[in-house]
């Protein structure tokens, strides 16, 4: 199963299940989080049409990673048909995990595209701004358009991001026009604002084995919640 969501992976290798991330986004925050420094990324199967197993490179006995490159940035104007001509490609690798996570890059471009066209279920971050409202509804005509060409989507839920960037009131508003619009696609928890999300950059740490308080435990409860809707809601 695999979607545009960065949950916390060392807390599915824990469960000991094979699990891939491949990181779109060439601000390479994921890459960065597991490697000081990487030879291969995703930017040399774009441009050079090397094999991904090649590229791909292990972390750990459970997770395995498809990194980023800043270089990447260059090929966020490919088209449509790029996309479909290589989907196969990730396909076949995708089939030696049991968990494959996409991280994409916040900008609907062609790596968000190629995220979508690999995913069956999708996570919409969201920032209680008019910004990301705008946002929202361009990523919901790209998801309707290309799934009509992914026969394996499944569906999508949004979620707040509760990171503080705006007034109380303005932030209140954009909530209620959120909860509006998405109605039963909004997930009812949010991803609190917890500096701890922050910080695990620097540690690389589990934030699970690094704090036991209530954002820790709001943060778990989320993400149990987003795997019951995959795997048991779905049944799948």
């Amino acid at each position: 199963h695999h979607g545009m969501c960065q949950k916390y992976p060392l807390s599915f290798e824990k469960e000991n299940f094979k699990i891939l991330l491949i990181d779109l986004d060439p601000q390479t925050n994921l890459t960065q989080f597991y490697f000081d420094e990487i030879t291969l990324s995703l930017y040399e199967f774009l441009e050079h049409n090397t094999a991904l197993n090649k590229i791909v490179r292990p972390y750990s006995d459970n997770i395995d990673i498809i990194p980023a490159s800043v270089k990447m940035m260059t090929k966020d104007t490919l088209d449509f048909s790029y996309i479909l001509e290589r989907k196969e490609y990730f396909q076949s690798l995708f089939k030696k995990y049991q968990i494959v996570i996409i991280d994409c890059p916040p900008t609907l471009n062609f790596l968000s595209r190629l995220g979508v066209m690999l995913s069956n279920f999708i996570i919409i971050p969201l920032l209680c701004e008019p910004l990301s409202y705008e946002g929202l509804a361009e990523t919901l005509k790209t998801i309707n358009l290309f799934k009509k060409q992914n026969s394996d989507f499944v569906e999508f839920k949004a979620l707040i991001n509760s990171f503080k960037t705006r007034r109380a009131t303005i932030r209140e508003s954009m909530l209620e026009t959120f909860k509006t619009s998405l109605k039963d696609d909004l997930l009812k928890e949010s991803l609190p604002d917890f500096i701890g999300v922050v910080e695990r950059f620097a540690t690389r740490k589990n934030i699970f084995d690094m704090y036991q308080n209530d954002a820790v435990r709001k943060i778990k409860s989320l993400f149990e919640h987003v795997e019951k809707i995959i795997y048991e809601d779905r049944g799948k």
